[in-house]
């Protein structure tokens, strides 16, 4: 609540949400990523070694 002085005027104000912000929308014409395959080595030890 406002507290007004003598000789001060209110001044009118009034309250609102700030504005959206609009991000812009991503292009259709963006490529696409492709994934990446790698052949899995057969002769490859992960270090696991059973004896």
């Amino acid at each position: 609540m406002a507290v007004f002085k003598k000789g001060m005027q209110a001044k009118p104000w009034m309250e609102v949400a700030p504005s959206r912000i609009i991000s812009p929308q991503k292009p259709s014409c963006t490529p696409k990523l492709a994934t990446i395959r790698e052949e899995r080595n057969e002769d490859y030890e992960d270090g696991n070694d059973q004896d």
